[in-house]
C-alpha cells in the first residue's frame, strides 16, 4: 500500500468526498497535539445533548505538543518532523473513501450531532481572540500564535454553511459506531502507555495508528477463528454403539470397557487439517484484503460475527446420537451440564452477534442464522414427538381407548406449549442482535428531532429537519433515509448504463457465491432422495396415476416442501450420517467408511447440511448486493460476513486434488482450469486493491 502511494499518483477523488487531515505536514496547524472539541481535549464530554458543538470550519487548539512533551515525557527524544514524515507516508493509505469518515468519528464524536447546539451563531459571528485558546501557564508562545494560521475566511451565506454541516451529520449515520468509539478509547490507552516519542505528534495520527494495530489483530484473530471453525464443522459424527440408532442395528452386550473404533485417524485428521489450513489461506488472499487492512469496519466485524458463529455451533451443533435414549444417571449428568454449557456458549455468541450488529448493519442477517437454527430445533422436536406417539400406538399396555386419547392430547398440549417457549427463546436472541441498529436509528432521530432550543444570541429558533415532521418516529429509519438520500441506494436504483463496470467488477464473487449455493442445494437434494426411502416408490406410483401438468406440479411442490423440512432438521441432527452410520458393522475401519461414503470426503464436508445457515446467508447477501445495496461492496459484504464463500472455494481446489487420483481425465482438467481461475481471481483483485484503492480510485 505505502508503495503504491507512493510510486503512483493519487487522484483528486472531488469535492464531496470526505478526506482526513492527520495534520502531520501541516503547515497552518503547528505543533497542536489536540483539535478543541475532539475526544482527546480535556474539557470534552460526551453529553451531546447539553454541550456546545465546536465549530468545525474554524478549529482551535486545545492542547499543544510540546505541553504533551512537557507533561508525559518518556523515552528518549526523536526528530519530530522524521518521525511524522514516516508516520505520514505509512499511514495515509489507510485513510482512503470511508475510513476518512470513520477516523472522522473516532476523533470528534460530535460530529454526529446536528449544529442546532449552539453552533448557528459561532459561525455567523465567528470572532475569537486568542486568549481564547493560549495557554498561559506554559512557557511556550507556538499555541498563542497558532490563531494566525487559523482560517478566518467568513462564509458568503451562513445558511450554505451550516446546510454543508448539517448534511455531514446526517450523513454519519449511515457508519455506525463501534469501530470510532473500539479506536477512540484504545487510541487514549496507547497514548497513555507508550512513550509520546515514538508515536506520531497529533491525536489524529495515533487514531489511524490504533486503527491499524486493531485491524491487523482482529484480521490475524478472525484467520485463526476461521481455522478452528473448519476444523471443527469436518468432523465427522462420532458413532458409538446405539442399539436405538436403526431398527436394523444388531443388539450386542454392553460391555464396560468397550472401545470405540469410530475415533478419529491420522488420515481423517491429515485431511481435515489441510482443508482448514486451505481456509485459513484464502481467507488472507481474500478479494476485499485491502478493506481488512484499512481503517474499515470489515476487520472488527468479521472477527465478531465468526466469533458468534463458532461459539454458537459449539454449543448448539450436536452429533452424540446415543444420547438420546441412554437412560444412565451418568447420561443425565451429562446432559445437563451440556445443556448449562450449551446456553453459556449461546449467550456469549449472542453478545458477540450484537457486536457486530453495533459495527455493520448488515450483522442484523445474523438473526436469519438464528431462525434456521430455531427451525431445525422445532422439527427434530416435533420429530422425536411423532416417535413417542407411535410408541405409544403400539405399546402392549393395558390402556383403554379413552386413556390413549387423554396421554396423547396431554403430549400434544407439553409439546406445543414447549414450541412456543423454543420460539420466544430465539425470538429474543433475534430481536437482541437487531437491537443495537434499532438503538443507533433511535439516537439518530433523537438528535435531529427530539429538541427544542432557541439560541439565546439571536433568538432565532432552529427548525428541525422536514422528514422530522413528516415521519412516526417507530417507522422511520434515519439509516435507509441517508442511504437513499446520499447513495442512491434502494431496489434496483443501481441499475444504469453508467454503472456497468461496477457490476462487472462484483460479478466473480456473485457467480462462485451463486455456484456454491446451487451445489450445495443439489447435494443436499441428493441426500435427500437416498434417505427418504418412499421417494422413488412415490415417484414411480405418482407417474402412473398422474399425468398431467397439475398433478405433476403438485407432486414438485410436495417433493420441495418434504426436502425443505428435511434440509432444516438435517443441520443439527444429520439423518443421512444417522443412516449410513446404521449400515457400517462396528468392525468395519474408519478408512473403509471413507470409502464407501463420498460424504466423509473433505470436499463434501464442505457441504454438508449442518452448514445450511451458512450458504443461506451467502445467498442473502448475493440477493442484497446485486439488487438492493451498491453493487461493488458486495465483494467486501461476503468476505467479512460468509465463511461459506471461502468454503466452496477450498471445495473446488481440494475437488480438484482429489479429481487427480480418478480416472476421468476430462473432468479433472475442468477441475484444474476451475481452481487456476479462482487462484488468479484472488491474486488480481489483491493487486488491483493496492492500486486502485489507495489512488483515490473507484473499488469494491
Amino acid at each position: 500500500m505505502v508503495l503504491s502511494s507512493i510510486i503512483l499518483p493519487s487522484f483528486d477523488p472531488g469535492d464531496d468526498v470526505v478526506q482526513f487531515d492527520m495534520r502531520l505536514e501541516s503547515s497552518n496547524l503547528p505543533s497542536c497535539f489536540c483539535l478543541e472539541g475532539h475526544f482527546c481535549d480535556n474539557n470534552f464530554s460526551i453529553n451531546e445533548h447539553h454541550d456546545v458543538r465546536y465549530n468545525p470550519m474554524n478549529p482551535n487548539c486545545s492542547r499543544s505538543y510540546k505541553e504533551e512533551q512537557n507533561k508525559n515525557h518518556r523515552g528518549t527524544a526523536i526528530n519530530i518532523d522524521m518521525r511524522d514524515s514516516f508516520y505520514n507516508i505509512l499511514l495515509t493509505p489507510l485513510t482512503r473513501w470511508d475510513a476518512a469518515r470513520y477516523l472522522t468519528l473516532t476523533v470528534d464524536p460530535m460530529a454526529r450531532v446536528p449544529l442546532h447546539y449552539g453552533l448557528s451563531y459561532d459561525i455567523i459571528n465567528y470572532n475569537i481572540s486568542s486568549s481564547s485558546f493560549c495557554n498561559h501557564d506554559v512557557d511556550y508562545d507556538e499555541t498563542c500564535t497558532f490563531h494566525e494560521y487559523s482560517t478566518q475566511e467568513s462564509s458568503s451565506s451562513s445558511s450554505s454553511t451550516l446546510s454543508s454541516l448539517f448534511i455531514k451529520s446526517e450523513q454519519s449515520h449511515a457508519f455506525l459506531p463501534m469501530v470510532p468509539i473500539m479506536i477512540r478509547y484504545l487510541s487514549y490507552i496507547i497514548y497513555q502507555t507508550i512513550p509520546n516519542n515514538l508515536l506520531p505528534s497529533t491525536f489524529e495520527g495515533i487514531a489511524v495508528l490504533t486503527g491499524l494495530s486493531l485491524n491487523c489483530t482482529f484480521f490475524l484473530i478472525s484467520c485463526i477463528l476461521l481455522f478452528e471453525f473448519t476444523f471443527e464443522i469436518m468432523k465427522p459424527p462420532s458413532r458409538k454403539k446405539l442399539s436405538s440408532l436403526t431398527s436394523q442395528s444388531k443388539s450386542r452386550s454392553t460391555n464396560k470397557h468397550h472401545k470405540n473404533v469410530y475415533t478419529t485417524t491420522s488420515k481423517n485428521d491429515s485431511d481435515r487439517l489441510y482443508a482448514a489450513e486451505l481456509t485459513g489461506i484464502l481467507f488472507c488472499f481474500n478479494p476485499a484484503n485491502i478493506f481488512f487492512m484499512s481503517c474499515y469496519s470489515e476487520s472488527s466485524f468479521c472477527f465478531f460475527t465468526l466469533l458468534g458463529h463458532y461459539l454458537f455451533m459449539k454449543g448448539n451443533y450436536s452429533y452424540d446420537y446415543d444420547y438420546c435414549t441412554n437412560t444412565s444417571k451418568q447420561t443425565k449428568i451429562y446432559l445437563i451440564h451440556r445443556k448449562i454449557v450449551s446456553h453459556l456458549q449461546s449467550i456469549i455468541a449472542l453478545l458477540c452477534w450484537m457486536i457486530a450488529s453495533y459495527t455493520r448493519s448488515n450483522g442484523m442477517l445474523s438473526s436469519i442464522f438464528v431462525l434456521i437454527i430455531a427451525c431445525s430445533t422445532i422439527i427434530n422436536y416435533w420429530n422425536t414427538n411423532s416417535q413417542m406417539r407411535e410408541s405409544i400406538g403400539t405399546s402392549n399396555r393395558a390402556f383403554g381407548q379413552i386413556a390413549k386419547i387423554v396421554i396423547f392430547i396431554l403430549q400434544m398440549i407439553s409439546k406445543l406449549f414447549n414450541t412456543v417457549l423454543l420460539l420466544c427463546y430465539y425470538m429474543v436472541f433475534m430481536y437482541l442482535i437487531v437491537l443495537p441498529v434499532i438503538i443507533h436509528e433511535l439516537n439518530g432521530y433523537d438528535a435531529h428531532c427530539n429538541y427544542n432550543i432557541q439560541h439565546e444570541k439571536t433568538n432565532d429558533t432552529i427548525e428541525k429537519p422536514e422528514w422530522c415532521a413528516t415521519t412516526d418516529n417507530d417507522q422511520f429509519s434515519l439509516y435507509g433515509y441517508v442511504q437513499r438520500k446520499y447513495w442512491n441506494v434502494g431496489f434496483l436504483h443501481y441499475y444504469q448504463m453508467k454503472q456497468i463496470p461496477n457490476f462487472l467488477l462484483a460479478s466473480p464473487i456473485v457467480i462462485i457465491s451463486i455456484y456454491g449455493v446451487i451445489d450445495w442445494i443439489q447435494k443436499s437434494w441428493k441426500s435427500w432422495k437416498i434417505v427418504d426411502y418412499k421417494y422413488k416408490d412415490q415417484k414411480q406410483r405418482l407417474n402412473r396415476r398422474i399425468r398431467d401438468i397439475i398433478g405433476r406440479a403438485l407432486m414438485n411442490c410436495h417433493n420441495l416442501f418434504s426436502w425443505s423440512f428435511f434440509a432444516l432438521g438435517d443441520i443439527i441432527h444429520p439423518t443421512r450420517t444417522k443412516v449410513m452410520l446404521s449400515t457400517i458393522d462396528d468392525k468395519t475401519s474408519l478408512e473403509e467408511e471413507e470409502n464407501n461414503h463420498d460424504d466423509f470426503r473433505p470436499s463434501e464436508m464442505l457441504l454438508s447440511p449442518k452448514l445450511l445457515p451458512h450458504y443461506a446467508i451467502l445467498a442473502g447477501f448475493v440477493v442484497i448486493g446485486t439488487l438492493v445495496a451498491h453493487v461493488q461492496i458486495t465483494t467486501r459484504l461476503i468476505c467479512s460476513s460468509c465463511p461459506a464463500f471461502y468454503w466452496y472455494i477450498a471445495n473446488r481446489i481440494i475437488r480438484s486434488n482429489e479429481c487427480s487420483e480418478s480416472h476421468s481425465k476430462l473432468k479433472h482438467t475442468n477441475e484444474v482450469i476451475v481452481k487456476k481461475i479462482l487462484i488468479f481471481y484472488l491474486y488480481l483483485y489483491n493487486i488491483l486493491a493496492l492500486i486502485l484503492h489507495v489512488n483515490w480510485l473507484p473499488w469494491t
